[in-house]
């Protein structure tokens, strides 16, 4: 849908007998202002009124091109191929049952459209005050200078949609970063406006989801040279809450995507944030941290994502492919990490106490390549962790290292630790009991001996007669990284279990 006045919403009545429509020319424009509203039925008067979200009465112009169909209609100008197919698409009809029609005509029932607001390329400083709950906001394919929302605010039962409309939409301005959203509630930013465009919002610059955002969904963007930030201001008062990330694509850039509360370690307990979740997102060619969570302090999942090459230009003491950062209670799990400069995981918890990680159903392959600093595949400088069910395979330092003298609470077990530069594990100060069922490098096990099912192609899928099968403790899991159930018999050591009938290929999962 598209809009030829600013902040108008449109309302058109028809009345129909059964599927039979009849027409009613206007004698004249009814004028009437309005603020955004739902379609509502309204009365047939000269002057049309109706009662906007704030119970205010406004006025507002009609004057569009209507595409009808015998069930329903939208609102479209002429030229709005991509509306015309959209209703098309939804009705399931030929084109040469839309005509259009530019009459005033009314109906019993109007439905909403697609696109509650249409934004065209350019610069878009969004004031969101006003949109009701449920209003899908649609921004037309082409480029973007500027793209900034704020004060939008949807409900759980109806979030405001954000997405791309007729193609891709393109964000790049060198000297500016995108707000894209600030001071905003349940939101939901998709690229999935356009069927046969993966990635519907493209942008090469920093893009930012700030100022009090809580009950966020982003999926299907792609960033491409820059970051991607989902943080708090500094308020002591708020809690950032419920954001997910998922099915994005990422790479190019030093720091990739962030998510979480700056500054937790200099004011722990302040600022912080619960329930978030980033899932099935694509990370590649990214330097410093691919991907990075902190302070989030309950319920921080990471899962099902795909994180090659990263740190391939050098990096810091604390660079990694994915870094859990202070205060952040996380379960890591089902990720693939491949070719990282740094750390595959570092868990960064520091003197926080009391604040545990789970890492389980992991693949790490070929980690700590030269970035400096830490390259073990797994590093903890914390207690509490528990790592268990992972493969690991090539580390420039320790498989599995925890750091921390004082630390007695971590554990490792049923993993595959082999090719590391370093010891298999670095237990710290852990008690030793807290080591056990792993299959390294210390105990003679290698590539040649684990029998996966093809290394040379980063398939690390068992065999039947690797000695990884039915050889591990109970670990409670009911999923392997393929996401196919386990224990199939007793539990087998590593990423994958073993199942007789069925071998999925990494090359499938990834493709």
């Amino acid at each position: 849908m598209r809009y030829r006045i600013t902040n108008v919403f449109l309302v058109v009545m028809v009345i129909a007998i059964g599927f039979q429509i009849s027409f009613v020319s206007a004698a004249s424009v009814v004028e009437l202002k309005a603020g955004y509203n739902d379609w509502s039925q309204v009365e047939a008067t000269d002057k049309l009124e109706f009662f906007n979200s704030v119970a205010e009465k406004q006025k507002m112009i009609i004057k569009e091109t209507l595409y009808i169909t015998t069930s329903q209609h939208m609102i479209v100008d002429g030229s709005d191929g991509q509306a015309k197919n959209d209703l098309e698409g939804q009705q399931g009809v030929k084109s040469s049952s839309i005509s259009p029609y530019t009459h005033y005509v009314f109906l019993p029932l109007v439905a909403r459209s697609k696109c509650t607001v249409m934004l065209k390329p350019g610069s878009v400083q969004f004031d969101g005050r006003g949109v009701p709950p449920g209003a899908v906001i649609c921004l037309e394919a082409g480029d973007y200078t500027k793209i900034a929302f704020r004060d939008l605010h949807g409900t759980a039962e109806k979030p405001i949609t954000i997405r791309n409309h007729g193609g891709q939409v393109r964000g790049w301005n060198p000297d500016k970063e995108f707000y894209l959203c600030g001071d905003c509630s349940h939101i939901h930013l998709t690229g999935t406006g356009t069927p046969g465009v993966e990635y519907g919002f493209y942008f090469r610059t920093l893009v930012k989801i700030y100022s009090h955002p809580h009950h966020i969904e982003v999926d299907h963007i792609e960033m491409a040279g820059a970051r991607l930030s989902v943080k708090d201001t500094l308020d002591p008062d708020f809690e950032m809450t419920d954001i997910r990330v998922h099915h994005c694509y990422m790479h190019d850039s030093p720091n990739a995507f962030y998510l979480g509360v700056s500054k937790y370690n200099e004011h722990p307990g302040e600022f912080i944030s619960r329930r978030v979740e980033v899932d099935h997102n694509l990370f590649e060619n990214n330097g410093g941290r691919a991907l990075k969570v902190t302070g989030i302090v309950e319920d921080c999942i990471v899962h099902d994502n795909v994180i090659r090459d990263a740190v391939t230009g050098g990096g810091t003491n604390t660079s990694a492919a994915l870094y859990v950062g202070q205060g952040t209670e996380a379960e890591v799990y089902n990720n693939i990490i491949m070719s990282s400069g740094g750390c595959g995981i570092f868990v960064n918890n520091g003197s926080f106490s009391g604040i545990s990680a789970k890492i389980y159903n992991n693949l790490l392959i070929d980690t700590g390549g030269g970035a400096g600093g830490h390259a073990d595949a797994f590093f903890a400088w914390s207690d509490n962790n528990s790592v268990y069910n992972n493969t690991i395979f090539g580390a420039g330092g320790y498989g599995v290292a925890f750091r921390c003298d004082e630390c007695g609470d971590n554990e490792a077990f049923n993993n595959i630790i082999i090719g590391t530069a370093g010891d298999s594990i670095d237990k710290g100060g852990s008690r030793d009991a807290n080591f056990h069922h792993n299959l390294t490098k210390e105990a003679g096990y290698a590539l040649e001996n684990l029998r996966f099912v093809d290394s040379a192609k980063d398939d690390y899928h068992l065999t039947e007669d690797s000695p990884a099968v039915d050889a591990g403790a109970d670990s409670g899991l009911r999923w392997d990284l393929d996401n196919r159930p386990r224990p199939v018999g007793a539990y087998d050591i590593g990423a994958y279990e073993f199942r007789a009938s069925e071998i999925i290929t990494y090359e499938k999962r990834t493709n």
